[in-house]
């Protein structure tokens, strides 16, 4: 079960790149960036898991990332997604990854 979730994770969540090509400076609206899974997590929990996994596969792998980010240091870029990207519940539903 677990690795079935993780896998709808990973698929569900291109969000950092996706969301960083549609908002390149990280100057979006705050609107929900991974609706590729629209029915979200559970819990917060699993949420900033799947968005902490999907940022140090990036991390690890600039290739990975949109070309303005390329260039960057590790530690610089996982910073910068993890202060740009939050999970969260909107009126007690379900959690999902959100741009601030």
């Amino acid at each position: 079960m677990k690795k079935l979730i993780f896998a709808a994770t990973a698929a569900a969540l291109v969000m950092p790149s996706a969301a960083l090509a549609t908002h390149p400076l990280g100057a979006g609206p705050g609107g929900q960036v991974n609706q590729a899974n629209p029915d979200g997590f559970k819990n917060r929990g699993q949420c900033q898991s799947a968005l902490s996994a999907e940022i140090n596969r990036q991390r690890k792998n600039p290739e990975e990332r949109v070309a303005s980010r390329q260039d960057q240091k590790a530690s610089d870029f996982q910073r910068d997604m993890l202060d740009r990207f939050e999970c969260r519940s909107e009126d007690d539903g379900p959690y999902r990854v959100y741009l601030r």
